[in-house]
């Protein structure tokens, strides 16, 4: 439900992807998710932790929201 009130609710003859590593962390989000769309299939792609912490941590250098 607060995802629709975002994006919208989706076309049921639609596919629909969704970038959400929150997702992953909330049971009751997963809960929802399983329930809301009894069919869908999710796809989790994890990266290395120290190579993304160094990409994080350059990614905020760039951007200035890390300090040299």
């Amino acid at each position: 439900a607060a995802y629709d009130r975002v994006v919208g609710a989706p076309p049921r003859d639609r596919v629909v992807l969704a970038k959400s590593a929150g997702v992953m962390f909330v049971p009751a989000a997963r809960q929802e998710l399983a329930r809301r769309f009894p069919s869908c299939r999710v796809v989790v792609i994890l990266r290395h932790p120290v190579d993304r912490a160094w990409s994080a941590y350059w990614y905020l250098r760039r951007t200035g929201r890390e300090p040299a």
